[in-house]
């Protein structure tokens, strides 16, 4: 079984990881459109190269979103969302769990920009907005559509900054395992008060996106010593994950 503990990991779990990868992508014959996701943009060469490293995402991420930005501009199929209205249900269920206001928060992995428009529309009542974001092309668009600070970075390694509330939907959709956890640790090592989640919710078997089933986390909440709230049942194949601090 794969080891939540990244620190921990024996090396011979990373073999058998780094075999898995491979052999995805040997098998690759291409992909529906299912889990309320864009398969259509797929091609081979977007993850082949990452299937040497199991501390970074599954395809090449900027290739990726770029390809889907060429074809669908700033919007929700822009990142590989379907529609608006799972996008806009995804925040939803996000502030359902933050019981707070006034509050500073970082959006990790925060493409465009969405969920500051988001929190604008909505009179989300917050004392600062900063985004975090790999890609290039993400980072420049956030910027502008948001006229806040946003931080190119790499979120499972770097040092982050920190605030009352981290929040992340969709951006760990095509992370390796690995590299989830890291990403999962640091964001609620940056926070003061929580993070809040989404994840695609089965069995991790596709080759392209990241799938986890709730239990299969539960050792790394339980070593970060949180509070764990997990929500299902809005989305089909989706659910959030609400980590708080205990000292809070």
């Amino acid at each position: 079984m794969w080891c939540c503990d990244w620190y921990h990991t024996c090396p011979d779990e990373k073999v058998l990881y780094f075999n898995i990868e491979i052999l995805k992508c040997v098998v690759f014959a291409g992909a529906k459109k299912l889990f309320d996701l864009d398969y259509s943009l797929l091609t081979i060469d977007l993850y082949l190269p990452y299937a040497y490293n199991f501390n970074m995402p599954r395809i090449d991420n900027e290739k990726f979103y770029a390809t889907a930005i060429e074809k669908h501009g700033k919007s929700p199929k822009g990142v590989h969302w379907n529609s608006a209205h799972s996008q806009e249900k995804r925040f939803e269920v996000i502030f359902s769990c933050i019981d707070d206001e006034n509050f500073s928060l970082v959006d990790a992995g925060c493409g465009f920009g969405d969920l500051y428009a988001y929190l604008q529309k909505n009179e989300i009542p917050f004392t600062s907005y900063t985004g975090l974001d790999v890609s290039p092309s993400m980072v420049k668009i956030a910027r502008e559509n948001t006229g806040c600070e946003i931080i190119e970075c790499d979120i499972t390694r770097d040092v982050l900054p920190k605030a009352d509330y981290y929040i992340c939907s969709g951006s760990m959709n095509i992370l390796t395992r690995f590299a989830t956890f890291l990403f999962i640790r640091n964001c609620y090592e940056s926070c003061t008060k929580g993070f809040v989640f989404n994840l695609l919710m089965g069995k991790d078997d596709s080759l392209v996106y990241n799938h986890f089933y709730p239990d299969e986390l539960q050792e790394l909440f339980a070593e970060l010593g949180a509070k764990v709230l997990i929500k299902k049942d809005y989305l089909k194949h989706d659910f959030t994950v609400f980590l708080q601090k205990t000292d809070t």
